[in-house]
């Protein structure tokens, strides 16, 4: 177990600061080739893995897990907040935008283009703080 421990963590170290060097003195070509070698060899040793013989596990059924997740009311909380997270990612997205016309409008003098940007800009604000509100309320 130990010996275990102090070669994975010798490798640990020094699998990074060999490829770190290999790219330094020579190219990404050569260190490609070397990583690719590496990842094939633990593909074919990820095949030699046994399963353990000794499972207590029962049949996995997929409708029954299906209808326990969808029971469970933490589960439901964690898809609404992030429902409503990205709805905020979005308004972010879509204020950044605003404000990117605004600027343009501001430098070419248009003022209809103004307003408009404004009333949207006042809009997402508003939309954003209802938000803030409900996932306030899901998070608790």
């Amino acid at each position: 177990m130990v010996k275990s421990k102090v070669v994975s963590s010798a490798i640990g170290i020094l699998c990074p600061i060999l490829l770190g060097s290999i790219i330094t003195i020579t190219n990404y070509e050569l260190t490609a080739i070397i990583i690719a070698i590496i990842s094939s060899i633990q593909t074919l040793l990820s095949f030699l893995i046994k399963k353990e013989k000794d499972t207590n596990l029962s049949k996995f059924n997929l409708i029954k897990t299906w209808k326990h997740l969808k029971d469970n009311k933490q589960i439901k909380k964690m898809c609404i907040v992030e429902f409503f997270s990205g709805r905020e990612c979005i308004l972010n997205l879509g204020r950044i935008t605003g404000y990117t016309m605004l600027l343009i409008a501001g430098i070419i003098g248009n003022q209809i283009i103004l307003n408009i940007v404004m009333v949207l800009l006042t809009l997402s604000i508003l939309i954003m703080g209802l938000n803030i509100r409900k996932i306030e309320k899901f998070e608790r």
